[in-house]
């Protein structure tokens, strides 16, 4: 983000201060002042104090620590906190899944698209005509429709016979696809 000469910008470090023109933190803040700062990808970050009283404070991310808290014990060796709203930096309790996995995780992402693509978690969806649809089974191997796959094997078949390839066989596939809708 640019900064603008003359215009003040919230601290970075969350204070709620204004910091001057071209800064990011107020003098003497740091993006690690007050225990908490955020990541480039939006993660919040937070200092765990050891309880011992030693000096063996460490950084953690603040949804781990949350979905740890309402689990009640750390969280399994490869368990994945995802964000329900996709906002990396909510971390209420009802916005956090604790999923088993990063293949779980992934198969929620999965869902979440096809939902907002078709309004159905469980519509498969064609890499070919890059739609989500109910009523058309796809093709294990290639992850698309059989008529998707065996138009693409016939451009493909095209281009290595030196044949050059347009695109209406797809179109009108595509076409077809919206008005079974």
């Amino acid at each position: 983000m640019k900064k603008e000469k003359g215009k003040t910008f919230p601290c970075k470090c969350g204070c709620g201060r204004l910091a001057n023109s071209g800064r990011q933190f107020i003098h003497g803040h740091s993006s690690f002042e007050h225990g908490r700062n955020v990541t480039p990808r939006g993660y919040i970050r937070v200092l765990i104090r050891d309880p011992s009283g030693n000096s063996k404070s460490r950084y953690e991310y603040e949804h781990i620590v949350v979905a740890e808290k309402a689990l009640g014990r750390k969280l399994p060796a490869r368990a994945v906190v995802h964000h329900v709203n996709e906002q990396n930096s909510d971390n209420v309790n009802s916005n956090l899944v604790i999923c088993e996995n990063n293949v779980y995780h992934k198969l929620l992402h999965q869902r979440m698209r096809a939902l907002k693509a078709s309004g159905h978690v469980h519509w498969p969806y064609c890499k070919e005509c890059k739609e989500h649809c109910e009523n058309l089974s796809i093709h294990q191997t290639t992850q698309s429709h059989r008529a998707c796959a065996r138009i693409r094997k016939q451009n493909y078949n095209q281009r290595q016979l030196g044949i050059v390839s347009d695109c209406e066989q797809v179109m009108e596939r595509v076409l077809q696809i919206q008005k079974e809708r």
